[in-house]
This record gives structure tokens, C-alpha cells and sequence, in this order.
């Protein structure tokens, strides 16, 4: 097995137990502040005082206040300079356990179709994707409040580059029906594509669906054309 190919695989491992932590993180932080505000006598930051420190846990205020701060992406407010950070933490951030298995279900099924390409285009298409998602977000929400998290745009944008490079093998659309890639991938793009340019308030960040999968198209055209598939040698 190429080094490289084991490197992407650490990077895939990595990146998925990264959205397992803040997941936890955000769970416990909230979970925290409720257990606090309910909590008649002595809270769990006061019991926490009163143990050595190497056992003392995280204020939960503290890190719901850095999560809510750094991992989730605003767009339509008054601008911080921590908001740069958040552009990439928000792809990394789950609050529902629903969402962030789903995420990285998907994320999984498609990954291992890039693990042969070099570290450097992998990473690439990760960062990219995860950024043009929180461009597009910030470009089609301009003006309105909204709040935006979750690993989907770099999901799109990676199910975008596998399907650009193999646009007739096949998947399972939910485990039922398996459709060629250029049809399930296609479909959804387009779908997303018509529900952010209409506006609809679905809960579900179709912009930053289509900024991750044209990234990903794009990214394909520019760098990995030579490879084959949608744009390579016939």
C-alpha cells in the first residue's frame, strides 16, 4: 500500500474523530448547563472546587461559550475576527447525534475513492470544500441571519471529485436504490442548487451543499482531469 494511501486514511480517521469530539464537546457543554440551571443544591462547578484539580472537568459555560464562539458559521451579523476561524470549525461541528452520523456515513462511502490520489490533493479537496462552503453560505445568506454547521459541504465537495473522476460507478441512495454517481450526485446538486437560489427555510444548508460540490467539480477540471473520467482522455 502507497505511504500516501495510509496518510489519507489517518486524515480520514482523523477528520472523523475530530467531529466525534466537538460533537461530545457540545454535548456536554449543554448537557452541563442544564444539569446547573436545574440543580437545587450544591452545582457540579461548585463540587468541582472542591476535588484536586487533575480532577476537575471543564466549565460547561466555557465550552458551550468557545463552541458557540469558533464552530459555528454566522452569516448576516456584525463581523469578528474569530469569524475566519469558524468558516472552518463549522464543518467540523455536530449537535445532533442524527446529523453528525449521517454526515460521516457519507463521508466514509466516498472517501475511499480518493485514497489513492497524493496527500496533497486529498487535503486539498477537504480545506476547499470546506471553505467554498462557508463562501457559499456567506454569499447566499448575505444580509440574513442565519447559522450554519456540519461536515455536508465537504461531504458534497468530495462526492463531487468522485464522481467527476468515476461518473458510472455506483452507489445506494439510502441503502435502497443504486444509482451511477453522475445521476445520485447530479440530482442532489441540482436540487440543492434550486433550493438555495429560491430561498427555502428547509433547516438545511443547501448553499453550502453547492459551494462544497462546485468546489469539488471545479478542483477535478483544474487538477485531476489528467487522471480520466467526466474531462479526461478518451
Amino acid at each position: 500500500m502507497p505511504r500516501h494511501w495510509r496518510t489519507n486514511q489517518l486524515i480520514t480517521r482523523g477528520t472523523v474523530g475530530a467531529c466525534v469530539g466537538i460533537f461530545l464537546g457540545w454535548n456536554y457543554a449543554e448537557r452541563g448547563l442544564v444539569y446547573d440551571a436545574v440543580n437545587n443544591g450544591m452545582n457540579r462547578l461548585q463540587r468541582a472546587k472542591l476535588m484536586p484539580s487533575h480532577w476537575r472537568a471543564p466549565d460547561p459555560q466555557k465550552v458551550y461559550h468557545q463552541l458557540n464562539e469558533k464552530t459555528i458559521h454566522r452569516t448576516g451579523m456584525t463581523k469578528k475576527d474569530d469569524d475566519r476561524v469558524s468558516w472552518l470549525l463549522c464543518n467540523l461541528s455536530h449537535k445532533d447525534l442524527l446529523h453528525l452520523g449521517f454526515n460521516m456515513m457519507a463521508f466514509t462511502s466516498f472517501a475511499p475513492a480518493l485514497m489513492w490520489m497524493s496527500t496533497r490533493h486529498y487535503v486539498g479537496i477537504l480545506l476547499g470544500s470546506a471553505i467554498s462552503s462557508s463562501f457559499f453560505s456567506e454569499y447566499y445568506h448575505k444580509g440574513i441571519p442565519s447559522q450554519g454547521l456540519g461536515f455536508s459541504g465537504v461531504v458534497s465537495g468530495v462526492a463531487m471529485t468522485a464522481t467527476m473522476l468515476f461518473p458510472t460507478s455506483t452507489a445506494s441512495l439510502f441503502g435502497v436504490l443504486k444509482l451511477p454517481l453522475w445521476a445520485m450526485t447530479g440530482g442532489f446538486f441540482l436540487l440543492d442548487t434550486y433550493l438555495a437560489e429560491s430561498g427555502a427555510q428547509t433547516g438545511i444548508g443547501h448553499a453550502a451543499h453547492v459551494g462544497g460540490g462546485a468546489f469539488g467539480a471545479v478542483y477535478y477540471a483544474l487538477f485531476l482531469r489528467r487522471f480520466g473520467g467526466v474531462l479526461g482522455r478518451r
